[in-house]
This record gives C-alpha cells, structure tokens and sequence, in this order.
C-alpha cells in the first residue's frame, strides 16, 4: 500500500509539472525541481512510518541533512539556470523526439524523473521505520553524506566562480577540478553511498541495488556520459584534459576525503555515546560447559529505558563446531514497563530472523517478522528478565520469533543462590521452563536455568 501511495504521487507531481512545461513551453526546469522530487515521497515515508509518533534521532538527523541537500542543490541549479536557454541536454532530447515530443514529455522527461526520484527515496523505507541497530555504522553513513555534501558544494561554488571570471573556451583544472573532471557528480554519489550506509544501519540492505542505480544514472546515464558528449565540441581543449584527469573518482583528495569520515564517524560516536547505566555480562553456560556470552546495557532518560542485548553462543558437539547463534537487540520501555519499540536480529547457523515492534497511535503494539504480523492491545514485554515486572506478566514477546507467548510465572520460594538470599520464580510456556532467581528487596536479576528442547541446560552466571 505505501508503494503504491508512493508511485500515484509521483505519478500525479509528474503529470503537473509536465503541465507546467506546456504552458512554458521549456521541460529542463525538472532538473531544479530534482532534489525535491526525492523529498516528497522520503516525506511521506515518514509521516506514514512515525505515525504520530515520536521521531527516532538517527531519522531526524538524517532528513535533517535530507533536507539541507535537498534546499542547497535546488538554489544552486536554479541560479545558475537563471537568464540561460534550455539546457543543450533536454534540446537533444527534444530533437531527437520530434514530433509529438510536447506531449511525450509527460513520459520521456517528467515521468521518468518522478519515477526514478521515488525509486532513490525508498532508502528512506528502513530508516523512517525504527532505530539503527548500530550506531556505528550510522556514524560512518552520516559522516560520509556530509562529507559529500561539503564536496559537491564546494566543487559547485568553483565551478560558479570560473565561469563568471573566464571566456566560455577556457577550462576549469584547479581545486577540486584538478583530481577528477565531475567532482560534482562525485560529491552527489558520496551523499548517496551515505544515505544508502544510514539504511543498511537501519536494517535495509536491499539499498545496496538502489545505490548501483544510482552510480549507474550518475556515470553512464544522466550524469558524466551525457555531459561529455558535448563538451569536447565547445571546448577544444577538453580532449587533453580527459587524457590527464580521471572522469569520476578523484585522483587526489581521496585521503583527505577518507580522513574527513573516519574523524567525522569517531566524533560522531563519541557525540552519541552514552554510559550505560546499568550492565549485565554473563557467561552463557551449556551443560556446566561455557559457549558465550550476553550483555544487556540499559539506560533510562525520562520515562523512557532503553536496552540494548548482545549475544553470541557457539554450540559444539565433541570439540566440533555445530552452529553459532547471534542475537542482537534494541528495546524501549515506557515507565510502566510496556514495550514502545523494538527491533531485533537473530542468526542460528545460516537462519537469519528479523522482528521488529512499534506501539502505534491507539496504543496497541505491532509486531512484524520476516514473514507475518501480529497486533495486541496489552502492556507487553520480551523476556526481559532484567526487569522485575516481567514476574507480572502472562504475555511475551519472543525477540528471536516475533511470537506473543503465554507464560506462567509462580514463586517458588527463597533460597540461597551462589551464597546470595534469593527469591526463585518459575517461568512455563509453551516448550519452555526457565527458572530465575532475585535478589531478596530490590529484586536484581542474579541467575537463570533454562532446560532445552533437547534436555540440555543452559545456564546464565554473572561475570
């Protein structure tokens, strides 16, 4: 359905500004309006995401610069195309389509650019939808779209300046002109590879393709290949200029460009990087024998506590590697212990599954998995056994299925626990018992015992 919205919009913006060309009798205009072309289908991903919910950071920041990209572009296409005729590009077109070309320019110009700027804008799917499920990477994407923010700006604003201060037949072979012949183009592509680096953070690998469309339309299509068609014939000189520099990747700069990121991402790290204020690390035990470790790490600002869990076993049968598993997840609790949000990657072996869950605008909370939804109106959790509230509960979410479980949980007694007075809880559920220990008043979670489908147990000590 949001694709579908997404198309008709662009559909509907293409079939208007095609009417605008009518009455102007000029199509290349479209090539100002690009930028905002992404903008309206990446906006409406995100109304339609947020749902009158809360923005996630990592999103904000990224429309933010969206945005920035977006305004900056736009201003400098249209001032340079101000007082110029028609770009000689859409005049080849023209040529080359007549006759009808006023009217098949509702395809062959406007349609195409609306279609081709939703198709880019579907990066900002993943992104507009929950958190990065690593900061890390986020800050390398958020680093490298500034970078080539900054680089495409730069290389516009010499471009501006040469042509006010030479002749028409000169040629432009200093500053960022000097490494590579479209650092502009080069600079654009950067912002692209960041934007698609920010979606892959965010769970979207599939940006990868987007981003070879991109790199494609950019090189062979709309962007070098088009453009050097023509200049060689108004510029004789050109032809040893493309002897001695490179068309697209900068000969030079390329360390000063990587530089730029790495200390971008490490500031960017350090900007975002908040001391948890609590920490479990446990030894994952396997029949008394270690297999890995699982952290959780919480945070509490306002009402809202954040956690974010770590896992990773190495399940072996006779010294033998059978399977790994990985777990890794990042949940948001409101301050009465119901789940607002969660997103959560799970690896057995080769079987990969992703869950993630959002409380929507009538409170109830949407999970959704690799292959099916599910919605309820109740307070949920996951088994959160850091949260002693969790003891309360009769539904969980499991993070690793996506599943709502019906759980049991009874109190057993009090008991000594590695020399520590503890409270014992039994928890049932469907193919599952656990038992889990707390400390006696503040309820910490010291311990858990878990008996596996195949009679293994699977025990938690505290490191």
């Amino acid at each position: 359905m949001l694709l579908l919205l997404l198309y008709l919009t662009a559909t509907g913006v293409a079939v208007l500004l095609w009417l605008v060309s009518l009455q102007r009798n000029a199509v290349s205009f479209v090539d100002i309006l690009w930028p905002v072309l992404h903008l309206i289908p990446a906006t409406q991903i995100l109304i339609i995401a947020s749902a009158g919910e809360a923005v996630p950071w990592s999103t904000l920041l990224t429309y933010l610069l969206l945005f920035a990209w977006a305004t900056r572009l736009m201003t400098h296409l249209a001032a340079r195309a101000a007082g110029e005729p028609e770009d000689g590009r859409y005049v080849d077109i023209r040529n080359n389509n007549e006759p009808g070309f006023r009217y098949k320019s509702v395809y062959i110009i406007f349609g195409l650019q609306s279609f081709l700027a939703c198709t880019i804008a579907l990066l900002f799917i993943p992104i507009a939808s929950g958190e990065s499920w690593s900061d890390l990477v986020f800050s390398l994407g958020y680093a490298t779209s500034v970078a080539g923010f900054f680089y495409e700006t730069l290389a516009d604003e010499q471009l501006t300046a040469f042509r006010k201060s030479s002749s028409k037949q000169g040629l432009l072979e200093t500053g960022l002109w000097s490494s590579c012949r479209h650092p502009n183009y080069f600079g654009e592509w950067l912002v692209w590879v960041g934007f698609t680096t920010i979606s892959i953070a965010h769970g979207g690998w599939w940006s990868i393709f987007i981003l070879a469309g991109i790199t494609f339309l950019l090189i062979q299509f709309s962007g070098v290949a088009r453009m050097e068609k023509t200049i060689p014939d108004r510029r004789p000189l050109y032809s040893t200029y493309i002897q001695k520099i490179p068309a697209f990747f900068p000969r030079r700069n390329s360390l000063f460009i990587v530089g730029f990121i790495i200390v971008a991402t490490i500031v960017g790290q350090n900007i975002r990087a908040q001391p948890a204020e609590d920490t479990w690390l446990w030894h994952a035990d396997m029949n008394g024998r270690n297999i890995g470790q699982h952290s959780f790490d919480i945070t509490r600002e306002a009402d809202i506590v954040s956690v974010e869990s770590n896992a990773q076993f190495d399940i072996r049968f006779f010294l033998l590697g059978a399977y790994t598993y990985q777990h890794q997840s990042v949940e948001h609790y409101d301050k009465n212990g119901c789940l607002l949000q969660m997103r959560s990657e799970t690896q057995t072996g080769s079987e990969k599954n992703t869950v993630v869950g959002k409380q929507l605008a009538d409170q109830s909370f949407l999970v959704s998995t690799n292959d099916a939804s599910l919605r309820s109106h109740e307070c949920l959790m996951t088994f959160a056994y850091w949260n002693p509230k969790i003891l309360q509960q009769s539904k969980l979410i499991n993070a690793q299925t996506g599943k709502i479980v019906p759980v049991d949980i009874q109190f057993v007694g009090t008991e000594k626990y590695n020399h520590i007075e503890a409270e014992r809880y039994e928890l049932s559920a469907p193919d599952l018992q656990i038992t889990l220990w707390y400390t006696l008043g503040d309820r910490r979670w010291i311990g858990l015992a878990s008996t596996m489908g195949n009679g293994k147990i699977l025990t938690y000590q505290i490191i």
